[in-house]
């Protein structure tokens, strides 16, 4: 095996060690910020469902104050 290639390999131990922290550290909180992600997206659905029913509210409330106006005459 030439010598560039020798220097290049990642040692077995090191590989060893990096997959085993991934397994059981990086995988796992990046599969619960997923999650997380997920769950804020849903969150981000209904806000967005409120703001629209909160829209509807102010246009019939607007349509009761012009109503009110033209009860008092003003």
């Amino acid at each position: 095996m030439p010598e560039e290639e020798k220097k290049s390999r990642i040692p077995e131990d090191l590989l060893s060690a990096f997959t085993q922290m991934y397994t059981t550290l990086i995988k796992p909180q990046f599969d619960e910020l997923k999650q997380d992600v997920g769950i804020l997206k849903q969150d981000v659905g209904i806000l967005k469902q409120d703001v629209g029913i909160l829209k509807q509210d102010v246009g019939i409330l607007k349509q009761d104050v012009g109503i009110l106006k033209q009860d008092v005459g003003i």
